[in-house]
C-alpha cells in the first residue's frame, strides 16, 4: 500500500481533465442533438429554439465549449483547491 501513496496526488490533475473534457463532450453532444439534430434522436423533432428545451439547448452547447476551452481557473473548485495548498 505504501506504493501507491503518492499515485493519487501524482495523477489528480490529469484525472480531472479527462473528467472536464468527457463532461464537456456530452454536454455539446446533448446540446447539438437538441439544436442541430446531429446526433440524431427523436426526441427533440420540430423544437422550437425559443422554447424551454430549445434554450436548454444552447446553453449546453455554449457551456460545454466553454467548459472544455478554459479548464481550470481560479473561478473553478480546482483553482480554489490549488489555491489552499500554494502555502506547501
Amino acid at each position: 500500500m505504501a506504493a501507491f501513496h503518492g499515485v493519487g496526488r501524482r495523477w489528480t490533475p490529469q484525472v480531472l481533465s479527462v473528467l472536464r473534457i468527457v463532461t464537456a463532450f456530452l454536454f455539446v453532444q446533448h446540446g447539438t442533438a437538441k439544436l442541430f439534430h446531429f446526433p440524431h434522436v427523436a426526441m427533440p423533432d420540430g423544437l422550437q429554439v425559443m422554447s424551454l428545451i430549445g434554450l436548454a439547448g444552447i446553453i449546453e452547447v455554449v457551456g460545454g465549449l466553454y467548459f472544455c476551452v478554459a479548464g481550470p481557473g481560479t473561478w473553478s473548485l480546482d483553482g480554489l483547491r490549488g489555491a489552499g495548498r500554494s502555502g506547501h
